[in-house]
């Protein structure tokens, strides 16, 4: 026999349903066969509606956590092309995370410049003073 609240199937001779708890059919006074349950009108109890799970709804992972992260700053400041590719991945999922990363990647790319332009400026600047110097002397 099945219950006319939730539709689930009792034992016969059961005075209440065991899912939902309202009175069997046959203990309300309806028939043992259920010829006055409506499929159309059924709808499942408020923990049955995904179906699935037990009635519980899905499994959603949490997200990880999101906060600036010095190290990561850190790690694009010296190698900037992986503080770049850590931007580019993260920037959906953790936001903060990835700004940390780029800013790093960022200045790193600034620092590093920065350091190919003084290396090449004192390297010209010595071999003018060479030239110079060899000039005075006259070795050119």
């Amino acid at each position: 026999m099945f219950c006319t609240n939730c539709g689930k199937s009792i034992p016969d001779g059961a005075k209440f349903c065991p899912v939902c708890g309202a009175a069997a059919p046959a203990a309300a006074g309806g028939s043992a066969n259920n010829t006055g349950f409506n499929n159309s009108q059924y709808s499942p109890p408020q923990n049955q509606q995904y179906g699935y799970n037990g009635g519980y709804p899905p499994y959603i992972p949490p997200r990880p956590v999101d906060a600036p992260n010095a190290g990561f700053l850190v790690l694009g400041l010296f190698f900037p092309l992986v503080g770049f590719i850590l931007w580019l991945v993260w920037r959906d999922e953790t936001p903060l995370r990835a700004k940390s990363a780029g800013k790093g990647a960022l200045i790193g790319v600034c620092v590093w410049v920065g350091v190919v332009l003084l290396i090449f400026i004192s390297v010209a600047l010595f071999a003018g003073f060479l030239f110079n110097a060899a000039g005075a002397y006259g070795y050119a």
